[in-house]
C-alpha cells in the first residue's frame, strides 16, 4: 500500500544532529592507521556511505538518526502512510479547511499505528472521521520525526555494521571509485545485511 506519489511531497525539517558511524568506527572496523591520508579521504566516503543509505533517497527507505520530516498531502485518506520509517512522533497534523483558513487536528482526532519494521500509519480516532479540506496539493501536512533515536548506539548493529563494510571496501578499491566518478558498490555481506530492512515507498 502506498500514496499515490503525485499528489504527495517530503521536505526536511530538521536533519540528524548526529551521524550512526564515524571516521573512527570505520578505522577500528578495518583497522586503517590513523594518518593523514585516512584522515582526508574517510569523511567523505563515510558522508557518501550514510546518503546511499539514510532517508527518502537512501536505498533502505529509512530514517537512521532522529530527524524531522513535513509530509504534505493534497488531502486527508485512510490510512495516511508515513515514510521513512522507524516512526518516533507525530508532531502535528495541520490541514487547509474549506474556508482558506490554517487548522491545526487535536490529537485526539486520530490514531498512530507504527512498529520499528513497517512505515507508521495514521486513521481516525474511533468514531471520529477526517475534517473537510480545501483541494490543494499542500491541503494536509504531517510534521513527524523518524529515526532509531538520536544516539549512533539505536541504530541497529547490522546496519551501522553494513555501513562500516561499504566504507572500508570504497576505501580499499579507491581507484576504482575515482575512475568511475561515483560510488556504485556495496559489499555483497553489507547488501545482505541490509536486505531485509529495505522498504519501497515513494
Amino acid at each position: 500500500m502506498s500514496h499515490d506519489v503525485r499528489s504527495c511531497s517530503l521536505t526536511l525539517d530538521t536533519a540528524p544532529a548526529r551521524a550512526p558511524i564515524s571516521v573512527g568506527d570505520v578505522k577500528a572496523h578495518a583497522r586503517i592507521d590513523t594518518d593523514a591520508d585516512a584522515d582526508r579521504y574517510l569523511p567523505d566516503l563515510v558522508n557518501a556511505a550514510i546518503a546511499r543509505f539514510d532517508g527518502p533517497e537512501g536505498e533502505l527507505g529509512r530514517a537512521l538518526i532522529a530527524q524531522t520530516w513535513v509530509f504534505r498531502l493534497s488531502g486527508f485518506r485512510t490510512p495516511i502512510i508515513l515514510p521513512l520509517p522507524p516512526l518516533i512522533s507525530v508532531d502535528e497534523i495541520a490541514y487547509t479547511d474549506p474556508d482558506g483558513n490554517s487548522q491545526i487536528l487535536a490529537n485526539s482526532l486520530y490514531q498512530v499505528v507504527s512498529d520499528r519494521l513497517r512505515p507508521a500509519h495514521i486513521i481516525p480516532a474511533y468514531n471520529e472521521s477526517w475534517p473537510a479540506t480545501r483541494v490543494q496539493p499542500d491541503g494536509v501536512s504531517v510534521t513527524f520525526t523518524a529515526g532509531y533515536g538520536t544516539a549512533p548506539e539505536g541504530v541497529p548493529a547490522d546496519i551501522r555494521l553494513a555501513i562500516m563494510q561499504t566504507v572500508a571496501t570504497w576505501y580499499e578499491h579507491r581507484e576504482t571509485v575515482i575512475e568511475r566518478h561515483s560510488i556504485a558498490r556495496i559489499p555483497d555481506t553489507a547488501d545482505a545485511i541490509l536486505a531485509r530492512y529495505r522498504i519501497s515507498f515513494f
